[in-house]
């Protein structure tokens, strides 16, 4: 393009001086003075080049031509807005989801603006020489003529009696309040609520106004402003005769005892729960008293102390376990069991019939019944013979405890009385060989208990007794 431009220059420098040298002949023949005609806008340069290289008489016309070849190539490098040309100037960001992508032409004086909001147009606006508004929502944009965007919210002030909200305001604990004011009349008024269950209303006009609702007292201001306090009530002293909560007291395993007390009356009660289930109650005056639950005895006191103690585990009875069954003298039988080291057991056995037990528990056991005289050893050992003529010296029974006799004898009377019938539980120790018998220095100490009448009532005696002497 500067390659034509030139040509073109150089052409018209050509011309032009071939034109300059043919004036002069030309007016020289002519008549009138020719007008003047308009140049071209080649010419106008090829004219300023002309005058350029005319002043200069020292031969620098190439420095004219060369400066007029400098102008050509800085225009070039950014060609301008073709007149009348919409020129972007980007997409401006006004806040709460709003923008306006803006356009401008130079040369008209003009700009113009699509508004969206969320990226969905909404409006558009067109500004000439100055600047132009327009409404779209609660928003007014503003576009000037140089691409220039603005938004403002618009507020509107309320009119004279309309309320305005404030909003939800926190007070604590669950309460709210849902305020309103109304700034014309100086009133504001509140709904009160509680997890958001309305609780009350509240009404202040210029002065503070206040409610009590469920133990808190609310105070609203003409204002809006509003609070919450929770009442702080001493306790009251009890009346004569009134009852007063101790509180509750808590045990192990679960057990706890809620307490009364009444001071006046000199009283006290308790309900006792396990794991929160009632299981008793307990009442005293002037003193204290206890109840038994489960394995827990409990006391409770007229001043309300309330104690629990735990029953002490019972002993497990022993296992007996069957070990043998020895033939008597007189044709019984006792049937042996072990219940640990050294303590065995003997059920004495006669015509079907159990007269009773013998226990030797770490010492021999004893019994007779009607002459059989039975002895079971703490190692289990059972021993047994008769008494035919009611005295039996020391030897005979240790030798009849050796020979372990066992022939069946007929009971008989010693001829001075008979032996009592019945017996008691085994447990006699230290009993000697020799029978009872009147004048006798070993006389034996009888016991009789509800066994022996059990047994004397079937006919049979089978008895316990103690010498007072070792064997």
């Amino acid at each position: 393009m500067r390659a034509t431009r030139r040509t073109f220059r150089t052409a018209a420098v050509t011309t032009g001086a071939i034109a300059a040298l043919a004036v002069p002949a030309t007016a020289a023949f002519a008549d009138t003075t020719p007008a003047p005609q308009p140049a071209a806008a080649g010419d106008q340069d090829q004219t300023q080049n002309q005058g350029q290289n005319g002043t200069d008489d020292q031969g620098n016309d190439n420095q004219g031509q060369d400066q007029g070849q400098g102008q050509d190539q800085g225009q070039d490098q950014t060609d301008p807005p073709v007149p009348g040309g919409w020129e972007s100037k980007g997409t401006t960001d006004l806040g709460d989801g709003w923008s306006a992508a803006v356009q401008v032409n130079a040369s008209a004086r003009s700009a113009k603006a699509d508004i969206s909001q969320n990226g969905a147009v909404k409006g558009s606006l067109e500004a000439y020489d100055g600047s132009k508004s327009t409404k779209i929502g609660d928003y007014t944009f503003t576009l000037t003529s140089d691409g220039t965007i603005t938004s403002k919210q618009d507020v509107t002030p309320p009119k004279p009696g309309d309320w305005e909200s404030l909003g939800t305001k926190d007070l604590g604990n669950g309460w709210t309040a849902d305020v309103k004011v109304n700034a014309s009349a100086r009133t504001a008024k509140a709904d009160i609520s509680r997890n958001g269950t309305v609780k009350g209303h509240l009404t202040a006009y210029i002065d503070n106004a206040t409610t009590k609702i469920d133990g808190y007292t609310f105070t609203l201001a003409g204002d809006g402003t509003i609070t919450a306090k929770q009442d702080v009530t001493p306790p009251k002293p009890p009346k004569p005769g009134d009852w007063v909560s101790k509180g509750t007291t808590k045990f192990s395993d679960g057990w706890s005892a809620k307490v009364d007390v009444n001071a006046s009356a000199r009283s006290a009660r308790a309900e006792i729960s396990h794991n929160g289930t009632v299981k008793g109650k307990l009442e005293t005056y002037n003193g204290s008293k206890s109840t038994k639950l489960e394995n827990y005895t409990f006391t409770l006191s007229s001043d309300g102390t309330i104690k629990a103690k735990k029953d002490a585990p019972k002993p497990t009875p022993a296992k007996r376990v069957y070990v043998k069954s020895v033939k008597l003298a007189d044709g019984s039988i006792a049937k042996v069991y072990k219940l640990g080291t050294c303590h065995y057991q003997a059920d004495i056995y006669g015509h079907g019939t159990k007269y009773d037990t013998l226990d030797a528990n770490n010492k021999t056991a004893y019994g007779q019944h009607n002459g059989l005289h039975v002895a079971l050893k703490s190692n289990g050992t059972v021993t047994s013979w008769l008494d035919g003529s009611g005295k039996h010296d020391q030897n005979q029974h240790q030798n009849q405890q050796q020979n372990k006799k066992t022939a069946p004898v007929a009971p008989h009377s010693n001829g001075d009385r008979t032996l009592p019938r019945g017996g008691v539980k085994a447990g006699a120790e230290n009993v000697s060989a020799n029978t009872s018998g009147s004048g006798s220095d070993n006389t034996p100490l009888i016991a009789a208990g509800a066994g022996a009448a059990a047994v004397a009532a079937a006919g049979l005696g089978f008895t316990v007794y103690r010498r007072k002497h070792n064997n």
